[in-house]
């Protein structure tokens, strides 16, 4: 015991020595950390302790580090009385009361001012339920509450009241939480410091409970929900430094009015601020109602002052992000400076909740980022102002008289400009409403440093200043220093009255015409400007382009089919250079003559006729766009005679060598690759024959007029020809020999005959015949003199030519003839006596002469047991294989294959004769096999039946 009493003793002197020295009570807080009046360590206290004067407290816990994280104090502190004012030091504290202990984790009470500090380790405190986390309900008396730079305090209201403020009450005598004397109110607090902000630079954080205010008022009421419940009062709220974080309960704010109660008199001047409403609860403002407020009300949001730090404020559905709640609307509201960001869901960001008004709002000289979250949820609220379904935005711009003056005014007092980006409702330049993104204006505010939104307005966006719905604001210094000059200036394709120095200009001031639209003026020195303002619009200093012909050079045009003159062509175009535009093509002249001008036409240069071909016709075509700028090209034009020389008499697109050749010219041409007895005719006049000359040079005459010749080879030789029957081809006459024959190949039988397979080729137009007579090459060229042959042309364009020899003309004997002819001569080609076999040899059985089984096609395969023995039977010559492997007969004519042991050996047995007609038998051939058995049942034979030749004559015995 003696140890630890000395142990105790020992920390206590330690922490004394470390603190500075002491410093006396003063009101306002302190700057720094003082020597303490009185150190407290609630790790063993069982009770609340009461401070009623106003000295310095240090409040800590000797708490094991290992139990720090799970040790909370049940108690609270409480500061009473109206002389107290004591300056409270809280280090490392989680103090959780119980929720039914109808106490917060600090009160202050009776008239009480505190000036609390949160220093060192991060602290935690928890109300009881219907308790605020640091209590200050009345209006009489302060409360200071300041964080040191590194240390955290968070604060969570319980059920119905604030974060740090007002808690709950019911005039319900049988509730537990039942006060006369206590409104929910929040009233008279201050956050950070004035003057050692950066010292007191730490983090409060503060949540209420349902109904209840982040930072700011509690509830009261005579029944536990809905209309029975009354918001207390969220006012004289001061922050000066620090980082605040504000989470206001359901239907209350972030920092202001609880459920149906107001925010007013909100003050911030530096720090950062970022305040969150509950469910359906503005960011910072008045709680929400269940019926429309009065704008002149008690409960209207109003008197909310920034004018430094970083503030973020969002509030919930129905709900302004600074201003009002459901139900309620806002005014006075003044912004002077700071950065501030605010969003409204379906309120305004600043200004009134859904279905109010927000007037009386001047923001100048901060930085803004507002928005109504129009593109996610299709609020027609505005950024400042009004709330959704106050004004159709639609109807609004098109008629702003419909509104009410609310006064919403931004500017400057420091004589900047204002530069604002914002999306919103307008009317376009046609007047049709529409909702437009992105667009920047810069503006002067007037002599009072003020602008008013509802002024605001650009010829393509008409008085978007009442329906903007998403707003960024910042200020801009110029080098006008507010002397601004004015004139015209271009913006966005508008001409616009404004200072032709900085990109600002002033919405009261006008100019000698209306706002508006540029009206384009005619090209004049390459140029475009607009009528009213003189602004250039359009630039051309790019030429038109001709294509098709070029300056200086010499061309020829080939006469037409009838022997007229030819053409050639060109097109113009009018190209845009970068930057630029196309003024487009305003006149085309050919040697002075204005020509039709079309997009896309093609004009025609016309050939001289004759006379001056030698000199050529000179043109000169100039073009012109409407810009002023020009092009000019000359040419000179000569005429051809169009010559074709052609290679078959048949086809007229044959030609191989075009030429364009000047009137009067004599044409000679060296055809080297030609054979010596080559010529040419004159394709209208074939008795015109032009033949090699001495030099090897073909002299064509003197050209006046189109002309064609057709070049004509002597045949030297008789033409080829080949006759072919499927796969056969012969080449010579064969039917001179009586004994030469072959066989058909393939031959088809259908019902009118035998299909034959006929192909005739040659360099000539071929011709053929079939026969079953025999003609000598001698007797066929005297009957063909007589006329006597019935040729058939054969088609060239066909795959395949069937000829059909009918049964009864076939006798065993059949011929095919065929023919070409050129200038030589006529060559005769026959076959030799085509011997006819459609029908397949067969397979039959050996000895018993039955045809085998498994034929391709017929009948279904079998097994033979043992050797197989067959025979083959056709009228003409053939081969027989076992699948790829010849068979050959033996001396009587009989073909074996040997059995397999193995089952699922397939044979086939495929018989070619001489005509190629295939027979094919598909069995297995297996070996008998004898199976062992114990007791073998009897053979039984029929009476005189044969054991010899009842059973193979070898038998293998398996074991």
């Amino acid at each position: 015991m003696k140890k630890r009493l000395f142990a105790l003793l020992l920390v206590s002197c330690m922490l004394l020595s470390l603190l500075p020295a002491a410093v006396s009570a003063a009101s306002g807080p302190m700057d720094t950390i003082p020597k303490y009046d009185q150190l407290v360590d609630l790790y063993n206290r069982t009770s609340d302790f009461t401070i009623t004067d106003s000295r310095s407290y240090y409040f800590y816990s000797s708490v094991p580090e290992r139990l720090r994280d799970q040790w909370s104090w049940k108690w609270k502190i409480q500061v009473k009385g109206p002389k107290a004012a004591p300056h409270i030091f809280i280090d490392g504290l989680n103090i959780e009361v119980s929720p039914s202990a109808k106490t917060p984790a600090i009160e202050i009470n009776n008239q009480a001012t505190a000036y609390l500090y949160f220093v060192g380790r991060d602290s935690t405190l928890q109300g009881a339920t219907g308790r605020a986390a640091i209590q200050k309900n009345r209006s009489e008396g302060q409360l200071y509450v300041l964080a040191r730079t590194g240390t955290t305090v968070t604060c969570k209201g319980g059920h119905r009241a604030a974060g740090i403020g007002g808690s709950w009450a019911t005039r319900d005598i049988g509730n537990p939480s039942f006060n006369t004397d206590m409104y929910g109110h929040g009233v008279n607090m201050h956050f950070g410091s004035q003057t050692n902000p950066d010292y007191w630079g730490g983090t409060i954080n503060a949540s209420g409970g349902e109904y209840g205010a982040g930072i700011g008022a509690g509830s009261w009421g005579s029944t536990g929900y809905g209309n029975g419940i009354h918001g207390g009062a969220g006012e004289q709220l001061y922050f000066y430094s620090g980082t605040v974080n504000a989470r206001g309960g359901r239907l209350a704010a972030g920092i202001g009015g609880g459920f149906q109660g107001r925010g007013s008199h909100i003050y911030i001047y530096g720090g950062n601020i970022d305040a969150q409403g509950g469910a359906t609860g503005p960011g910072i403002g008045s709680g929400s109602w269940t019926t429309k407020q009065d704008m002149d009300g008690i409960n209207a949001a109003s008197d909310i002052v920034i004018s430094g730090g970083r503030v973020s404020a969002r509030g919930q559905y129905n709900c302004a992000g600074i201003g009002g709640g459901q139900y309620v609307p806002a005014h006075d509201i003044t912004i002077t400076g700071g950065h501030v960001s605010a969003t409204g869901h379906y309120g305004a960001a600043i200004g009134g909740g859904r279905w109010c008004h927000g007037k009386n709002i001047t923001i100048t000289d901060a930085t803004l980022n507002l928005s109504t979250n129009y593109r996610s949820n299709g609020s027609d609220a505005a950024a400042v102002g009004y709330g959704d379904i106050v004004y159709k935005p639609e109807q609004l711009v098109a008629d702003p008289s419909i509104a009410t003056n609310d006064r919403i005014k931004v500017g400057s007092k420091d004589g900047k400009i204002v530069m604002l980006t914002a999306n919103g409702h307008a009317l376009r330049t046609d007047g049709k409403p529409s909702y437009f993104m992105h667009l920047t204006d810069f503006l002067i505010p007037d002599s009072d440093g003020m602008i008013d939104l509802s002024l605001l307005t650009l010829p393509y966006t008409q008085n978007y200043g009442w329906a903007i719905t998403d707003l960024d604001m910042k200020m801009m210094e110029t080098s006008c220093e507010g002397n601004h000059v004015y004139g015209w200036k271009d913006w966005n394709g508008c001409h616009v009255w404004g200072c032709t120095r900085c990109p600002a200009r002033d919405p009261l001031k006008s100019g000698p015409a209306p706002d508006g639209e540029h009206i384009p003026g005619e090209w004049e020195s390459q140029e475009k400007k607009c009528t009213v303002c003189g602004h250039k619009l359009m630039k051309d200093t790019t030429p038109p382009v001709i294509e098709g012909i070029t300056n200086g050079m010499e061309y020829t045009a080939d006469d037409t089919d009838d022997g007229q003159p030819g053409t050639i062509s060109f097109t113009v175009s009018d190209p845009v250079r970068d930057k630029e535009v196309s003024s487009g093509v305003k006149s085309v002249t050919i040697n002075g003559e204005e020509q039709t001008v079309q997009t896309g036409q093609a004009y025609q240069l016309t050939a001289p006729d004759g006379g001056n071909n030698d000199e050529g016709l000179v043109y000169e075509v100039v073009v012109t766009d409407n810009a002023g700028n020009s092009t000019t090209t000359k040419i000179t034009l000569y005429r051809r005679h169009r010559v074709l020389i052609l290679s078959d008499r048949n086809d007229p697109s044959s030609a191989i060598l075009h030429l364009g050749v000047p009137h009067g010219f004599e044409l000679e041409l060296p055809f080297d690759n030609l054979p010596k007895e080559a010529y040419f005719v004159d394709w209208d006049n074939e008795d015109i024959k032009i033949s090699r000359g001495e030099n090897n040079d073909y002299n064509f005459g003197i050209i006046n007029s189109n002309r064609t010749f057709l070049q004509v080879i002597p045949e030297t030789e008789l033409p080829t020809l080949e006759l072919g029957l499927r796969s056969r081809r012969f080449w010579g006459y064969h039917a001179d020999s009586e004994s030469d024959f072959c066989y058909a190949d393939m031959p088809s039988k259908t019902e009118e005959g035998y299909l034959m397979d006929i192909r005739v080729t040659s360099n000539k137009i071929g011709y053929y015949f079939g026969s079953p007579v025999r003609y000598t090459q001698e007797q066929l060229k005297a009957l063909d003199a007589e006329g006597k042959i019935k040729w058939t042309q054969f088609d060239t364009t066909s795959l395949l030519t069937f000829d059909v020899i009918s049964y009864e003309e076939y006798n065993g004997s059949w011929y095919y003839y065929a023919k070409a002819t050129n200038e030589v001569g006529t060559r005769y080609v026959s076959t030799p006596n085509i011997i006819i076999d459609a029908d397949p040899a067969v397979a039959l059985e050996y000895p018993s002469g039955k045809e085998l089984t498994g034929k391709y096609g017929q009948t279904e395969s079998g097994t033979y047991w043992g050797d197989l023995q067959f025979t083959v039977v056709d009228e003409s010559k053939f081969t027989v294989k076992d699948g790829s492997t010849p068979l050959e007969p033996d001396e009587n004519g009989v073909y074996t294959i040997k059995a397999d042991m193995d089952e699922g050996i397939k044979h086939e047995i495929v018989i070619m004769d001489a005509g190629n007609n295939r027979t094919a038998y598909i069995n297995e051939i297996r070996m008998n096999t004898l199976d062992r058995r114990d007791n073998p049942s009897a053979l039984n034979l029929p009476n005189g039946a044969n054991l010899e030749e009842s059973l193979p004559k070898t038998v293998r015995i398996l074991t």
